[in-house]
């Protein structure tokens, strides 16, 4: 009975949205966006007929009903997308050939490259070394382990992505709880905040910029020029506002580190101190590799302007970047044992996420196909002061808040892939790429309001209800509203900026 009554729902709003929003054909900017429409599609059609409308309403309410249940129950997704992908294939909405071209392939590689090395980095010892060298920075401070947790959430997002950095990072949050008695609670929602935040400077940081990147052609070195600065600023004002507001906490916290002083020490020679030289030795050869990645994530574009000059054919700097974990496993080879490949392989990577992923990219095409993503762009540019000339301000101002808004809420992945054809369109239209930024800013750092709002809340909530640490939606408020709406407002200007 739930399930029917949400279907109907979505199946309402699908209904509302596709008949109140008409594109005119004789207007400038509405011709280029059905001409776009009908060169994705390759044949003649109505965008304002019956049938296409039909189409749109199926579509958008598939893809809705798939968010839906995700919400209800993550386990429910998997099946949710299946049966969505399956409708829209045997219902003749758009040919299986066309869905199955629409999944970024290239980025399905990289998924599962950056998953493996990931793996094999963390068995070598890198993270627990890197964990431990900041229990022994701080030297006794709470306001230094504080800050020190955020750099590491927000550094370890940016360069092996969010979920990785923020199940490490929770598992030395954890430990430190053991040692020095404490609530670990509050820690974990911060280090959750950083890590979103840390997520956005890089393509690697999570699935919205893997996709993002490869969707719209954004490279790292766009990234280091337009998102890491930004990242960086609000990494910063996370940790001012967070301890100014909670100063009591961290109060509590130094007593406690103060009493129970001897754990900690032991703790860091262990990790730190005590190392046997083969045990060094590995820590060194992961921190070289890991090194080596983040080189050629940052130097794709001039590698492949290189391999031009010297090869002479074109080399894709996305799929390039495909290759690049590959590179980077094949100088693991030396220091660990290959025949565990399968082991880390069958064991390291997602596979449950990269189907589900996978599914999305192609619900995600059935939007572009059916139409939905144009009526979708015409109005977010109608809404910022016409669509023939949208105002800039207000137009991120729709891109920013709107997504960060449903990002909190929804799946920012499934979101950002529902969004990503209609702002390319826009982006097309205004001959202006600044608009993917503001999309991301706002999905990114919208992730933070709530629980459910990114991979890495959803993950840190499992693992500290494994330990029968229950987070409550008030106690994520508490710590999330006032800090990620700084963000926003500070994401919202740097977006305007970058334009």
């Amino acid at each position: 009975m739930k399930f029917t009554l949400t279907l109907l729902l979505l199946l309402t709003v699908s209904t509302v949205f596709v008949l109140s929003v008409k594109i005119p054909s004789d207007s400038k900017v509405g011709s280029e966006l059905i001409n776009g429409w009908l060169e994705l599609r390759g044949e003649v059609a109505d965008i304002n007929s019956t049938q296409v409308m039909i189409e749109e309403v199926l579509t958008l309410t598939l893809f809705l009903a798939v968010i839906a249940l995700t919400v209800i129950d993550m386990k429910l997704r998997y099946f949710a997308s299946f049966l969505a992908v399956a409708t829209v294939t045997f219902l003749g909405v758009a040919p299986p050939q066309k869905l199955i071209a629409g999944v970024d392939w290239a980025l399905i590689l990289f998924l599962i490259g950056s998953m493996t090395l990931v793996t094999v980095l963390r068995r070598l010892g890198v993270f627990t070394y890197l964990a431990a060298e900041l229990v022994r920075l701080c030297r006794g401070s709470a306001t230094l382990l504080i800050v020190f947790i955020g750099i590491l959430a927000w550094f370890m997002a940016m360069v092996v992505g969010e979920v990785t950095s923020i199940v490490y990072v929770a598992m030395l949050i954890f430990e430190l709880s053991r040692l020095v008695k404490f609530d670990p609670k509050e820690l974990l929602i911060f280090s959750v905040l950083a890590t979103n935040t840390g997520s956005a400077a890089l393509p690697v940081g999570n699935p919205v910029s893997i996709y993002l990147a490869f969707a719209t052609g954004l490279s790292a070195r766009d990234f280091l020029v337009n998102a890491f600065p930004l990242s960086l600023i609000n990494l910063i004002a996370l940790l001012s506002t967070y301890l100014v507001l909670r100063r009591g906490y961290v109060k509590d916290l130094q007593t406690h580190m103060i009493k129970n002083r001897d754990g900690v020490e032991a703790y860091v020679t262990r990790y730190v101190v005590n190392l046997t030289s083969q045990e060094r030795k590995t820590r060194v050869v992961g921190l070289a590799i890991l090194s080596v990645f983040l080189a050629l994530v940052t130097l794709t574009h001039n590698i492949a302007e290189a391999l031009l000059n010297i090869a002479g054919f074109e080399v894709d700097p996305n799929a390039l970047l495909a290759i690049v974990p590959y590179i980077c496993l094949v100088f693991t080879a030396p220091f660990y044992d290959i025949s565990e490949y399968s082991e880390i392989i069958s064991r390291g990577v997602e596979w449950t996420s990269i189907t589900f992923f996978m599914m999305l990219l192609m619900l995600s095409y059935s939007l572009a196909w059916s139409g939905v993503v144009v009526r979708l762009a015409y109005l977010m540019m109608e809404s910022s002061g016409g669509v023939t000339t949208p105002n800039t301000l207000i137009l991120n101002a729709v891109l920013v808040f709107l997504s960060a808004a449903l990002s909190s809420v929804l799946d920012n992945l499934s979101l950002v892939a529902a969004l990503t054809p209609a702002v390319k369109l826009i982006a097309a239209v205004l001959n202006n790429r600044g608009v993917f930024w503001g999309l991301l800013f706002g999905a990114v750092f919208g992730g933070n309001y709530t629980p459910i709002g990114s991979t890495a809340n959803i993950v840190a909530i499992s693992l500290s209800e494994k330990r029968k640490l229950r987070i409550g939606w008030g106690e994520w408020l508490k710590l999330a509203l006032i800090t990620t709406s700084a963000q926003l407002v500070i994401a919202y200007l740097w977006a305007f900026i970058t334009r």
